[in-house]
């Protein structure tokens, strides 16, 4: 099945990515939940810090993320694995993990809470990461079939790369959701 999303169109592959990383985020979110109860029982509310400051430091965060994913998959893949696509599967799974254990720097008073938040500023956080990976996951300037490579089975050039009109609309997309996420974040939270 992974093998096919490299030959589907930007769009789709970036649909099939999005609800690949909604299933493991959401799956690993359960888990927490039901192993870490306690976790959501006699929370202390703190007030996060807001402001400019604030945003921009949730961005740089966020484009760190991103910019682990795209090199990770420009850099190499093996078989339909890239090193971006894994960075997302972790992500997916520490980002399951904190929401269901309430690991937040300002932990939420209940899951309800928690998840009006995510509607508000996580799911664009991770639907710009989900966007990111699609788009970029059929760039590998090195691709072996095998792990570890015996042989690249293509070698490219950044220079060699074209983005076409759909790919390019959703990086704007993709980074768009992460900066208006960042300053939403930084400001209304």
């Amino acid at each position: 099945m992974l093998k096919r999303i490299y030959n589907e169109n930007p769009v789709t592959r970036t649909i099939v990515v999005w609800c690949l990383f909604m299933a493991i985020q959401w799956t690993v979110f359960l888990i927490g939940f039901l192993t870490h109860r306690s976790a959501w029982v006699n929370v202390e509310v703190l007030t996060p810090d807001t402001g400019v400051s604030s945003s921009l430091f949730i961005i740089a965060n966020n484009l760190v993320v991103v910019a682990l994913i795209v090199v990770g998959n420009l850099f190499a893949r093996f078989g339909s694995l890239s090193i971006g696509g894994l960075v997302l599967l972790v992500q997916g799974v520490a980002i399951g993990w904190t929401a269901g254990t309430n690991g937040f720097q300002y932990p939420f008073a209940t899951v309800a809470e928690a998840n009006l938040n995510y509607l508000k500023i996580g799911l664009w956080e991770v639907s710009a990461y989900a966007i990111i990976c699609a788009v970029t996951i059929t760039k590998s300037l090195n691709i072996s079939e095998t792990f570890p490579p015996k042989k690249w089975s293509v070698t490219r050039k950044l220079s060699d790369l074209v983005w076409d009109g759909q790919e390019k609309a959703l990086l704007f997309v993709g980074l768009a959701f992460l900066i208006i996420a960042g300053f939403v974040e930084g400001f209304f939270i």
